[in-house]
């Protein structure tokens, strides 16, 4: 699930985002997100830029023999076409959703 929330004027502030868990429920695979973020420089926003899903197959994990790898599942900029993971651009995909139901 995706959440934009905006206050009074149409400006994004912030983005709230549904995490995969290293700790999963039934027939699930266990995952985690990397964020990559605007860092520690003058003039950094300290937003967030994009962020990648890994995931780890249990059903390959548990094979006999077998070494637990994650593997990567997506990154958000490529998968979604995204210029930057700003609030405003995942405002735009949105949008874009809401207007374009091949999407």
């Amino acid at each position: 699930g995706l959440l934009v929330v905006k206050y009074l004027k149409p400006v994004q502030v912030g983005v709230a985002k549904e995490l995969p868990s290293v700790t999963t429920y039934i027939k699930l695979n266990p995952g985690y997100r990397v964020y990559h973020v605007d860092g520690i420089r003058p003039g950094s926003s300290s937003m967030v830029l994009d962020h990648e899903t890994f995931i780890l197959n249990l059903t390959q994990a548990n094979q006999p023999g077998a070494v637990a790898r994650w593997q990567r599942l997506y990154g958000a900029r490529e998968t979604y076409g995204l210029p930057v993971a700003f609030p405003e651009d995942w405002n735009r995909l949105l949008d874009r959703l809401q207007a374009d139901e091949r999407l």
